[in-house]
């Protein structure tokens, strides 16, 4: 089977702003995890599917992310995390704050 690169970008998140609420803290940073471990690349082959999950960074900061894969060709990433690898070739794969994901 070929083998397959896949890059893991971690997101930089922006400010929480909430009103009339407890405040969560602002979060920093996103690292993605796969079985528990900080991940920057993953070598893949086609056909195999990975749990990946994302860390937001402080933890006490929301949890909620968005995820997308730079080329859907390659693979699919699910809303929950889930990647399936479909085809040769590489792809970065992004995890956002939900609370500013326009910061990356």
């Amino acid at each position: 089977m070929k083998k397959i690169k896949l890059l893991a970008f971690v997101a930089l998140v922006g400010l929480l702003s909430a009103c009339g609420e407890e405040a969560k803290p602002t979060p920093k940073s996103i690292d993605i995890l796969l079985d528990g471990k900080i991940v920057k690349t993953i070598n893949a082959e086609i056909g195999d599917s990975y749990s990946l999950t994302a860390q937001v960074n402080p933890f006490e900061a929301s949890q909620e992310v968005s995820w997308k894969i730079s080329d859907p060709e390659i693979g699919t990433i699910s809303e929950t995390g889930v990647l399936d690898v479909e085809k040769e070739g590489e792809a970065v794969i992004t995890a956002s704050s939900l609370i500013n994901p326009n910061i990356i």
